[in-house]
């Protein structure tokens, strides 16, 4: 193109410049096309890459989603635990309270027996 140019202007050229011109353009083709296979190789890559990752994400999401329901099922046993051991001490204690009080009027009726003896 630049050789068709300067031909126009009514410009000379020689061989040598001719020859280096071309072999310029070859290398510059050359050039583009290797530019372009790295291109196409880094969109490949980029494409690969972006697969994996969206399949690490999917996987650590439910790995996460597991994880939370198995915190709340260790919750749930655990509070389940928890209430069935608050229901037993508070049956005991109101049992131990049962028989204070009813040791309690024993022993004031008692108590009234002996002072009338």
């Amino acid at each position: 193109a630049e050789l068709k140019l300067r031909v126009a202007q009514g410009a000379e050229y020689r061989l040598e410049e001719s020859v280096r011109m071309e072999t310029e353009l070859i290398e510059l083709r050359a050039e583009k096309s290797m530019r372009t296979l790295q291109v196409e190789s880094l969109e490949l890559e980029k494409k690969k890459l972006t697969a994996s990752l969206d399949e690490a994400y999917r996987r650590h999401k439910g790995e996460m989603e597991a994880q939370k329901q198995n915190y709340f099922q260790s919750f749930k046993a655990y509070r389940e635990i928890f209430d069935e051991q608050k229901l037993l001490i508070e049956r005991r204690f109101r049992s131990l309270l049962e028989d204070s009080i009813q040791d309690a009027v024993f022993l004031a009726s008692r108590n009234s027996e002996l002072l009338q003896v």
